[in-house]
């Protein structure tokens, strides 16, 4: 490098410096050492600013350091924890920086805890009220509201779950004459319109699994009565010798209740008298008929058959 032209170099960084324009000073020589790695005049003048600029940061860091001091004890965690991650990039490893930067980090989370919790607390009143005034639509649209907003968040999303399940069990309270009137089909219409609130509702399972046991009790009662009622007819039809009947009877309700031993005892005994009465009306049919055959037979013997 020509030694004119080194100088001038030398010189203008110089004036960069005494400008306190030291970034720009020190991008200039580590530009020269790139092109002339090891020249004296520059790795000197690199360490000058680097020393300079170490100082100069020292007292912006104490500077600094103070006035995020003064935000926090003013309680103005977030302005200090912004102040202190400024310097930190001036000084990354400086260990008081750091130490700092821990002191107002779990101050800033104990703040955003006992804010949070107040949010909730507040939220929760403004829920409970909606709720014990029947607002019911207004609820819905504050729950929909909060799940939108703070998705990630346990404790909101949990309000929001408990809200959805008290709406759906004051409904359920509310719809007790329903619940009671054995009118099923409007039942589990109404179990369907709740499960828009809340699909995995406890109370909601709970109440449909009762539903269908009642359901299915009902349904055994009705097919009892209709047992109860038909074995009375079969009474009847067996007293009145109707037995033909009572065998159709008796099949109706075997379908029914396969395995009722006392049906299927007068079926068999239908069906025994009504074929025995079939056989006695029928030899009944021949014996008055056989004169008037007999009568046929010699007026008319080419019309007969002998077996």
């Amino acid at each position: 490098m020509d030694e004119a032209f080194e100088l001038q170099l030398k010189r203008n960084i110089e004036i960069s410096i005494a400008d306190g324009r030291l970034g720009d000073a020190f991008e200039e020589c580590t530009k020269i050492l790139d092109k002339s790695p090891g020249n004296p005049l520059f790795v000197n003048l690199k360490r000058t600013i680097e020393a300079k600029m170490f100082e100069l940061n020292k007292e912006k860091i104490k500077a600094g350091v103070q006035e995020a001091e003064k935000l926090f004890k003013e309680k103005n965690t977030v302005g200090a924890l912004q102040k202190i991650r400024e310097l930190l990039t001036l000084a990354p490893n400086d260990s008081s920086l750091i130490r700092l930067h821990g002191k107002f980090q779990e101050r800033y989370k104990e703040e955003a805890d006992k804010s949070e919790k107040q949010f909730i607390h507040t939220k929760e009143e403004v829920l409970k009220k909606l709720l014990d005034t029947d607002s019911y639509s207004i609820l819905l649209q504050e729950i929909d509201e909060l799940e939108s907003s703070y998705m990630g968040n346990k404790d909101v999303m949990s309000l929001a779950a408990r809200t959805r399940e008290a709406l759906i069990q004051k409904e359920i309270a509310n719809k007790k004459d329903l619940l009671s009137s054995g009118k099923f089909e409007e039942i589990f219409d109404f179990i369907d319109d709740l499960k828009n609130i809340k699909k995995d509702s406890k109370a909601l399972l709970d109440l449909e699994a009762i539903m269908k046991k009642h359901q299915a009790g009902s349904a055994m009662r009705t097919i009892g009565d209709f047992v109860y009622s038909g074995v009375n007819d079969l009474d009847t039809l067996m007293k009145l010798k109707k037995y033909n009947e009572a065998v159709q009877v008796s099949e109706e309700l075997l379908e029914v209740n396969p395995g009722d031993e006392k049906i299927r005892t007068i079926y068999k005994n239908a069906k025994r008298k009504a074929f025995a009465m079939s056989k006695n009306e029928a030899v009944a049919v021949i014996e008055k008929s056989l004169p008037a055959l007999k009568e046929e037979y010699k007026t008319n013997k080419d019309n007969f058959v002998t077996l």
